[in-house]
């Protein structure tokens, strides 16, 4: 059986990231280019929604088993390594400009190192906003903004 981090990694390395961007998704916003996208990725805003549910999620760790917070902090940074170079290798085969790359592999390591988070506490607390936005990726698109008040709102994708 894969611990919770062998399953998160083959999941994200199984992920065909990037594959459907600008394809229009009728269940979302869409955007329809990297340039746009990533002005909605980099907003101040959509950092904060993107926090929220990791902090949360920190706090129930806190709150259950403050023993487990130490493991967990490392488990978030090892897994964090791993999953950049996995989405920088994927970056690279996908047609994204040179300037949105950097900032796109920071952001998407880090969401999908949240997912992975996710799925190492769903024991303290049950799966949620970065399973949510793993779907997306996984369908091929970038979860890349919000719209609408947090957490009532929808995804905008690109």
């Amino acid at each position: 059986m894969l611990s919770s981090s062998q399953f998160a990694i083959k999941q994200i390395s199984d992920a065909a990231l990037f594959s459907n961007v600008g394809v229009r998704d009728a269940e979302e916003v869409a955007v329809s280019s990297w340039w746009e996208a990533m002005q909605h990725a980099t907003s101040n805003d959509l950092l904060l929604i993107r926090a929220l549910p990791f902090v949360t999620r920190l706090n129930s760790v806190l709150e259950s088993d403050l023993s487990r917070i130490d493991a967990c902090s490392r488990f978030h940074d090892e897994i964090k390594a791993i999953v950049a170079s996995i989405v920088a290798r994927q970056c690279g085969r996908a047609e994204i400009e040179s300037e949105h790359r950097e900032p796109l592999v920071r952001i998407v390591a880090e969401d999908m190192s949240r997912y992975a988070f996710e799925i190492h506490t769903q024991d303290i607390q049950p799966l949620g906003f970065y399973s949510d936005l793993f779907r997306w990726y996984t369908l091929g698109h970038f979860p890349c903004g919000w719209e609408g008040d947090f957490p009532s709102g929808k995804h905008i994708v690109y």
